[in-house]
């Protein structure tokens, strides 16, 4: 075992000497007086000293006292001599004595000798005592060093070093090129590159580089050093550094790369994120970590979220929701809610977000958050979709069993008619005069344009229903109008009505053939619905929301609160008793506004008649 070194109180000194004059004033350093033979015994047995002194007559004997002693161990020799020739100094020179004095010395020059000498020893004492120190630490932290002589290209490998590699001492050369030799193919110009700098111009020495080991695997190391000596024209003499294998640490970062990798990519895939909070005491929330999928789906970046940030994302309309959510997962209770965020954009998106909240014991609360939070706009978007889909379809199977019973009953009529003053005729034709067969001819013919009328309804709804998007031009509604009412200008002059139209129309968009049948519509009814005589009044206004909106206002007896909220109903017919019809009409304008953007309306005051109307998009304005 490696100890301190001995401080000056514990000296062991051994004089050889027969001058009693030097044993006297010596004697505070010394410990013990030998003769000759007397300390050749012990320093054959192993006694060690510290420093030896001989003072013997003849510079023989006292020589050749250092050759025996040195023949055993190498404590340093201080030697008193009466003749200091070239000879003797060369022999003791080789004899390795530590030191001389010629006599007659003063005692004052032995005892400075003999303090110098301790002092060298110590040092020498401590330098080993370091070193034993420093190589022990390397060794205890796996860290090997290297000393390089650059001018012999010998290499000094510490065991620590060795054994990083699995490498006994013998197993390598102690050369510079058996290091290298050693260094994987792919790193030597890495490595010889960064050495060649810190030579020439002092840049630090650090590589990571991969050296063959024992057993022909490589394995990575990490190297520093240092250049501690250079001669007198600055050429590099020596350079002494550290190696430390790091194999398991860059396996590990490899590892640990490969795994940030994979969560990249799963990250960067799937619509889903995931998240981390931390619940403050407070109950605020402090942001934790998200995945990539975040940023994907809001537009913000994790960090741009404050410690409760969330709530900015969340729809207003959809606050409630959320806040009822957070204190479930406060409660410690597990939750899957749906909920609409608004993005950075400003897009509307749905969510259906997981949570699980993490309970302390010691604390009683909550304290943390994770979750994970699926984009669902898609899935929400398809539902609303089904559900409209679901409410047309409900809506058209309540209007095919109308269409059945109107259908069934308007066409029996007309039908039953024409087949009874048929069969009449068939039956007594030879009897009937020429006006009544004409007659008859007359009802089959009038009953046939009535069942076009109920056909030519029907395939009108029926192309309104399927047909998609059209394009929408800017109309030219006195001509749309005064088309339409020479169309009915056979009713309008039986029924002696009188019209009323706007000297000036508002430009407005939409198709001209669909909002010629939406005039006739409304007209016809005013004509057959007004009063007697009919008093139509057509009007036109623009509204402050960007719609125009036409009207057809007649004179007759008005309509009941109940018979305003089914009339544009398909297969509806009111005051069946007045006025005879199949009831597509107004059903059909229903359906034509609102493929056009528009809407229908109407207003009735009992007595007043009734205000029919219709709104479209007014036409932007002209450059």
């Amino acid at each position: 075992m490696m100890t301190q070194p001995e401080s000056n109180q514990d000296r062991r000194a051994a004089l050889v000497a027969e001058s009693d004059a030097l044993v006297t004033s010596l004697a505070v350093e010394l410990v013990r007086r030998y003769t000759p033979t007397a300390l050749i015994a012990a320093v054959t047995a192993g006694e060690h000293f510290d420093i030896i002194v001989i003072d013997l007559p003849a510079d023989a004997d006292a020589l050749n006292l250092c050759d025996t002693i040195r023949g055993h161990q190498r404590t340093p020799i201080l030697t008193l001599l009466d003749d200091d020739d070239d000879d003797t100094l060369k022999r003791l020179s080789a004899l390795s004595a530590t030191d001389y004095v010629r006599r007659p010395a003063r005692p004052a020059v032995i005892g400075y000798r003999l303090e110098q000498i301790f002092q060298l020893n110590n040092m020498r004492a401590q330098g080993e005592y370091n070193r034993h120190i420093s190589e022990l630490a390397t060794e205890v932290a796996g860290i090997g060093v290297w000393d390089w002589n650059m001018q012999t290209d010998v290499v000094y490998y510490s065991a620590a070093w060795l054994a990083s590699l699995g490498y006994q001492p013998d197993d390598i050369e102690p050369h510079f090129s058996a290091w290298f030799e050693r260094i994987h193919p792919e790193d030597r110009e890495r490595v010889r590159a960064a050495l060649d700098a810190h030579i020439k111009d002092g840049t630090p020495y650090t590589v990571e580089h991969r050296v063959l080991a024992k057993d022909r695997t490589f394995a990575w190391m990490q190297a520093r050093g240092r250049v501690v000596g250079r001669d007198a024209e600055g050429n590099p003499t020596r350079m002494v550094g550290i190696q430390r294998n790091v194999q398991k640490h860059i396996e590990l970062e490899e590892a640990f790369r490969k795994n940030q990798e994979r969560h990249r990519i799963i990250s960067e895939t799937i619509s889903d994120y995931a998240y981390s909070y931390i619940v403050n005491a407070d109950g605020t929330l402090k942001k934790d970590w998200s995945t990539q999928a975040f940023h994907d789906i809001t537009g913000y970046t994790f960090q741009e979220m404050d410690e409760n940030g969330w709530s900015r994302l969340i729809h207003p309309d959809d606050h409630g929701v959320a806040f009822a959510r957070f204190e479930r997962l406060l409660a410690n209770r597990l939750d899957a809610t749906e909920f609409r965020i608004i993005t950075k954009s400003g897009e509307v998106r749905w969510l259906r977000d997981h949570g699980h909240p993490v309970y302390d014991e010691e604390q009683g609360r909550v304290i943390h958050i994770y979750g994970a939070a699926q984009d669902i706009t898609e899935r929400k978007r398809f539902e609303e979709q089904l559900q409209r889909q679901a409410a047309e379809l409900s809506a058209r199977n309540e209007e095919l069993d109308a269409f059945a019973y109107t259908v069934a009953h308007d066409l029996k009529n007309p039908i039953a008619s024409m087949m009874g003053f048929a069969s009449l005729m068939q039956s007594y034709y030879t009897r009937m005069s020429a006006d009544k067969v004409m007659e008859y001819l007359d009802l089959i013919m009038e009953s046939g344009y009535k069942l076009k009328d109920i056909i030519n309804a029907l395939l009108m709804l029926a192309g309104v229903s399927k047909m998609g998007a059209v394009e929408l031009n800017e109309l030219d509604m006195q001509i749309i109008v005064g088309d339409t009412l020479k169309r009915l200008n056979g009713m309008i002059e039986e029924a002696s009505a009188t019209i009323i139209t706007p000297d000036e129309w508002p430009s407005a968009v939409g198709y001209a053939p669909w909002i010629e049948e939406v005039w006739a519509n409304y007209i016809s009814n005013a004509l057959k619905y007004g009063g007697q005589p009919p008093r139509v009044e057509i009007g036109a206004s623009t509204e402050s929301n960007g719609m125009v909106r036409f009207c057809v206002k007649d004179n007759g007896g008005g309509l009941t609160p109940d018979e305003q909220s089914r009339v544009f109903t398909p297969f509806t017919r009111l005051n069946q008793a007045k006025i005879e019809g199949h009831g597509l009409g107004l059903s059909i304008v229903q359906r034509i506004v609102h493929k056009l953007g528009g809407d229908v309306m109407v207003h009735s005051e009992g007595g007043q008649g009734c205000e029919f109307s219709f709104t479209l998009p007014a036409a932007p304005p002209s450059d």
